[in-house]
């Protein structure tokens, strides 16, 4: 029996806009997504992370993508009023998934399972001395078609992940607004 499963890690921040530090002649905001939590495909993010895991009667592959959202600073200098606005993207590098071979089983057999590591440390490009989004998941998937993702995250910004089932319909494996 083959199938397939879909797994989505992604952050965001619910707010429209969030205070940057501020100077003596100047105050910064930064756009933040402006939502609440979605499975859509078309949401804004921080971060996100997807991975398909795929399972047949002669073994089974993964493969993964990652992302970063647009980052937007609005500058106001409080002596002028002049607004200055900027937009970068940090490296989706800062996003990786790796196999865990240990936890690994993919002969075609009904026992078979997919174990992969994702680790997430994505700053805020202006601001190099901001915290990170931080996060660490262990991600099992069996060929029975359980998902099992434990693992460890910081408090900023909000977290979600949704798992789906051979194209079916988006569940929620995990929901965490900020806790700061």
């Amino acid at each position: 029996m083959a199938f397939s499963v879909a797994l989505k890690i992604q952050t965001f921040i619910a707010d429209a806009y969030v205070p940057g530090v501020p100077t003596p002649t100047s105050q910064a905001w930064y756009g933040g997504d402006n939502r609440g939590f979605s499975s859509s495909d078309t949401v804004r993010f921080r971060t996100k992370q997807y991975l398909t895991f795929n399972f047949d009667n002669n073994g089974a592959s993964w493969n993964g993508f990652t992302d970063t959202g647009e980052t937007h600073r609005y500058t106001i200098n409080t002596k002028t009023g002049y607004q200055f606005d900027q937009t970068d993207k940090q490296s989706p590098t800062t996003i990786r998934h790796s196999l865990v071979t240990a936890g690994s089983k993919m002969t075609g057999a009904a026992d078979d399972r997919i174990q992969i590591r994702c680790i997430c440390d994505s700053q805020n490009p202006f601001e190099p001395f901001a915290p990170a989004i931080n996060y660490t998941y262990m991600v099992t998937v069996y060929k029975k078609g359980t998902v099992n993702i434990s693992g460890t995250h910081d408090g900023f910004p909000c977290y979600e992940s949704y798992a789906r089932l051979n194209s079916g319909s988006w569940q929620a494996l995990h929901r965490r607004k900020n806790m700061i």
